[in-house]
């Protein structure tokens, strides 16, 4: 019996998934819960990653190696580390019809974009290619079971070239909203900045806590460091590679992270008098306000029913 609409109104016939692992099997997993699609197809090259992502649902087929399966796929999505979509790009783009877009997870867009769209070139691929990166995710790892991933009101930023045709900027978006996100535009680059400073060095900083403790103060620690550091039990080779892939934009937010707890380190350390106790105040006062505004108590972290489903984040509508 056909599968009908997504609540969105879109659904494409088949989406193809290039990695079955957390993000991969989370979007297939939706896609097929939403009915965005009428079939999912995946591709892993590990038997037991197959394994775990069939017995959570993530795709109607699964294969281990890319053919011609991906033929008929509307949309396929590269799903693995950041440093291998471009690998990945070169194995699937020979098998991808005339009609498909091909997009990607990836959290630093720049570099993914140039080597997707030169692996799509030497392929001589007719598919276009829409850059996008869904700002959702786990600091687990592998196939989990559904909602481990929560698409409904995130963001997700498309990051499409000059190569990118309209049409399929609109196919990609439509893909997203079916999942429930909110969708923006941005120029790569402008993307590559922004995540350096809210999703890159935020984890670099986990770490950096953690690694700050002795053996008693680990010990002591409770509520207060387990939020803090929640993002530090990420893979670390995966934080490693977005890392390298965003190092220059990521480099430069720690640095301006790092004067930033010196000036607090500098008020700290004259608390003792009232006026600079009321300058550090002040400048507490002012991260409460700027994290209750964005995260209000009891609120729905980036809920799109307040601001519609497009481009209303301050600054994200437009390219740069």
């Amino acid at each position: 019996m056909p599968m009908s609409e997504s609540p969105s109104g879109f659904r494409i016939e088949k989406l193809g998934l290039i990695g079955l692992g957390l993000m991969g099997c989370a979007i297939g997993q939706a896609a097929r819960s939403r009915r965005a699609a009428g079939a999912v197809a995946g591709w892993s090259p590990s038997e037991a990653t197959r394994r775990k992502a069939s017995e959570l649902g993530a795709a109607d087929e699964i294969h281990g190696r890319p053919g011609p399966w991906l033929a008929g796929c509307d949309i396929a999505i590269i799903c693995c580390g950041v440093d291998k979509m471009g690998l990945a790009a070169a194995e699937v783009a020979p098998f991808l019809g005339e009609g498909a877009v091909l997009t990607d997870v990836g959290s630093a867009k720049a570099r993914i974009v140039t080597d997707i769209e030169a692996a799509m070139d030497r392929a001589g691929s007719k598919a276009r290619y829409v850059g996008s990166h869904p700002i959702a995710g786990s600091e687990k790892a592998g196939p989990q079971p559904e909602g481990a991933v929560v698409f409904d009101g995130a963001w997700c930023v498309l990051t499409p070239s000059a190569r990118s045709s309209p049409e399929a900027v609109a196919k990609v978006r439509g893909f997203w909203e079916a999942l429930g996100m909110r969708t923006a535009e941005m120029a790569a680059e402008a993307h590559d900045r922004a995540l350096a400073l809210c999703s890159h060095a935020p984890h670099m900083a986990s770490a950096a806590l953690l690694l700050l403790q002795d053996e008693r103060s680990l010990a002591l620690s409770g509520s207060g460091l387990r939020d803090a550091t929640r993002t530090a039990s990420g893979p670390p080779d995966m934080w490693a590679e977005i890392a390298a892939s965003n190092a220059a934009h990521l480099a430069g937010a720690l640095r301006r992270l790092a004067g930033l707890i010196e000036a607090l380190a500098d008020r700290v350390g004259r608390a003792g008098d009232p006026a600079e106790r009321a300058a550090l105040r002040d400048l507490l006062e002012e991260a409460r306000r700027r994290r209750e505004s964005r995260f209000p108590a009891g609120g729905v972290q980036g809920n799109a029913a307040s601001s519609g489903r497009r481009g209303t984040a301050a600054g994200a509508g437009s390219a740069e």
